[in-house]
């Protein structure tokens, strides 16, 4: 008998197809979110030098080209939402058999407790993410 075999006895295990499925979601949410982020930052590099290129590209843009510009944008956000439901899926489901090893293998399962420092570490984040809620919610205030 394996290792594998031992730790996973009696736990549902996921099949290999959700298991490919899972990967690939999360290597093509990964190449997505590295793409946007690159090409955010070749074009504040592009910005900061005001090129020739960059303002002829501007003058040259149409309505109908920032009608595709904000399809596509659209299709992206729709894309990378379903990629990230589907890692929710996976990480809930593997939380799951977690669970189950730990009531295989007889131990407590203490990742399901909330320590002192988790604790504390919410209550001094919270205010900050009300700030960013509120300024979010309020920028006319902050603008004018």
């Amino acid at each position: 008998m394996q290792i594998e075999d031992a730790c996973f006895l009696n736990v549902e295990r996921m099949s290999p197809a959700n298991e490919r499925f899972v990967t690939a979601c999360g290597i093509t949410s990964y190449l997505l979110v590295s793409i946007i982020v690159i090409v955010k930052i070749l074009a504040s590099i592009l910005e900061g030098y005001q090129n020739r290129w960059l303002a002829w590209m501007r003058s040259n843009s149409t309505k109908l080209h920032s009608r595709w510009r904000a399809r596509l944008y659209y299709i992206l956000c729709v894309v990378l939402f379903g990629l990230l439901a589907v890692q929710f899926w996976a990480f809930f489901c593997l939380r799951q058999v977690q669970k189950e090893i730990n009531v295989v293998a007889g131990a407590d399962f203490p990742d399901g407790r909330w320590t002192f420092g988790q604790i504390v570490a919410v209550t001094v984040f919270v205010p900050v993410l009300v700030e960013a809620m509120f300024s979010w919610r309020k920028r006319s205030l902050l603008l004018s």
